[in-house]
């Protein structure tokens, strides 16, 4: 990931990409909603959005999100990075079908900031955050069980 759409990127992490994709490319403004709800919770901060859509007969559309697709962006990600590149779209452009689309959204864990400022205080440091994904889980829990 380069920050190459908007200039200089300036992260703090720890950053996460989350993959939407939509079969309705109509349907992406639905996204605004859930994450309106997390943003305001605090959980985190969206670092910088990106929708792709595909359409026929072979053209991607790459743009930032917009309150015009999702109403109320600005709201949800009211300061945006540029940390997502043409390369991070380009991967998922080519999974895609015709008219669907994808949005890309990476989010920073505004909550792993305090706490590293808070173990920092104590005279320790976070060294590792890894994040697992849900089927691995699901395959350690079979097997550990």
């Amino acid at each position: 990931m380069a920050g190459t759409r908007r200039g200089r990127c300036v992260a703090v992490g720890p950053i996460e990409v989350i993959v939407v994709t939509f079969s309705d490319a109509g349907r992406v403004s639905s996204i605004g909603p859930p994450l309106a709800d997390l943003v305001s919770q605090g959980l985190f901060v969206v670092v910088d959005a990106v929708l792709v859509t595909r359409r026929p007969p072979d053209t991607v559309v790459i743009s930032d999100l917009s309150d015009d697709v999702v109403p109320g962006w600005s709201a949800i990600s009211p300061h945006p990075r540029p940390l997502l590149s043409a390369q991070d779209s380009g991967v998922v452009s080519a999974g895609l079908a015709h008219h669907h689309a994808a949005v890309l959204v990476a989010i920073e864990h505004s909550w792993v900031a305090s706490f590293a400022r808070d173990i920092a205080d104590s005279g320790g440091a976070v060294v590792l955050h890894a994040r697992i994904d849900a089927s691995t889980v699901e395959i350690a829990a079979r097997v550990d069980s």
